[in-house]
């Protein structure tokens, strides 16, 4: 590891390429899903929970551990959050070159007040990011993430008024994305496999901090 390390640091023009063999070559890498040969990122422009609009490039300079769901999601969105909340304090001090980032898809439900409301349950660096149903849209494009409304039926003695508040749940992508201090794509953690836990995205996440970490003492 040390030795691929110094490859990176002191080789020249071959930087790329001793990322990718890093990624490729590591016990780790070979656990993960093949949908991280070729992972997914993308543009986008949101608003924070705070109610400050912000954009991918916002987040540029840090790893970027995004992803999507909505607040009333009633397991799989907790699970999953959890383990990035986890993964962050395993990091200790390398957590600072980690931006956990929750994207909603239910933008009619989860405004920046709820978002706020919500991540903050889970972790002080987690940021969620809202929208207008474009932009969200948009910003699941990029990361190839599907999601559906299915409208609930009511029950017995419900108002079932066409002016009535409708209940639905969202059907959407589960797995979590690790993007680059550059904005590319590194890694898809798929949710109900072994690749989604905390000590795995820890591992990848140390991988790359470790490299950009050496990359920046060679600058010094």
């Amino acid at each position: 590891m040390a030795m691929a390390i110094l490859a990176i640091v002191f080789g020249t023009g071959l930087a790329g390429g001793a990322v990718g063999y890093l990624l490729y070559s590591d016990p780790v890498a070979e656990k993960i899903d093949p949908i991280t040969m070729n992972p997914p990122s993308g543009p986008f422009t949101l608003a924070d929970h705070t109610g400050r609009q912000v954009t991918d490039e916002t987040y540029r300079g840090k790893l970027m551990l995004i992803a999507f769901g909505y607040t009333y999601c009633p397991d799989v969105c907790p699970t999953g959050l959890q383990a990035m909340s986890t993964s962050m304090d395993m990091l200790g001090e390398q957590a600072d070159w980690v931006q956990p980032i929750f994207i909603t898809i239910d933008p009619a439900r989860d405004d920046a007040d709820v978002m706020k409301d919500y991540v903050e349950a889970f972790h002080p660096r987690l940021v969620g990011l809202t929208g207008t149903a474009k932009q969200i849209a948009k910003a699941a494009k990029g990361y190839r993430v599907y999601y559906n409304k299915t409208v609930l039926p009511k029950d017995d003695g419900e108002d079932k008024s066409a002016d009535a508040e409708e209940d639905y749940s969202m059907g959407h992508t589960t797995s979590i994305y690790l993007v680059g201090v550059d904005g590319r794509g590194l890694a898809v953690f798929n949710f109900g496999m072994a690749t989604t836990s905390a000590e795995v995205m820890v591992d990848r996440m140390r991988h790359f901090i470790n490299i950009q970490e050496a990359l920046d003492r060679a600058k010094k």
